[in-house]
């Protein structure tokens, strides 16, 4: 499948923090916020457009052990997408895994013929979980507001 941005493989790459997709024991749905999150984008877009499916969303959906170094699946990801969406909270900050996917989009997207913004548009969506102080959050943010989710 195509991503909707032709030269992209990936339309969206969701970054966040295993932690934030944890269900409460005995939960029937057995469906984290960030699973959730990511059924209903993709509903959203295919209503914004008119067919379904055809933005494509990745997310890694496989358990990384915290001695795991970078996957170069997750990578390839990363690079080969044209939105990044960060879900931010303290356990996104904490993480390291979730720092290094965030770099790399910012490195990879600086040297793109849209570079960071694309028609006046940051192409990093810092997504708050969490009212985090903005002196806390990563440098890649720097230039936004973000959007509050909580």
């Amino acid at each position: 499948m195509m991503a909707w941005v032709s030269e992209f493989e990936h339309d969206i790459f969701i970054s966040y923090a295993r932690v934030d997709n944890q269900i409460a024991e005995g939960d029937p749905e057995e469906r984290g916020w960030v699973s959730l999150f990511h059924r209903y984008l993709d509903v959203e877009l295919s209503k914004k457009v008119g067919r379904m499916k055809v933005a494509t969303i990745w997310r890694d959906t496989r358990q990384i052990r915290g001695n795991q170094l970078f996957d170069q699946t997750i990578r390839d990801a990363v690079r080969s997408s044209a939105v990044f969406l960060a879900l931010d909270s303290p356990g996104y900050l904490s993480s390291e895994y979730c720092q290094q996917e965030l770099e790399c989009f910012y490195e990879k997207a600086q040297k793109e013929p849209a570079g960071l913004a694309a028609a006046g548009d940051y192409r990093i969506y810092h997504l708050l979980l969490n009212d985090i102080p903005v002196s806390e959050w990563p440098k890649q943010f720097a230039r936004t507001s973000g959007f509050p989710f909580y």
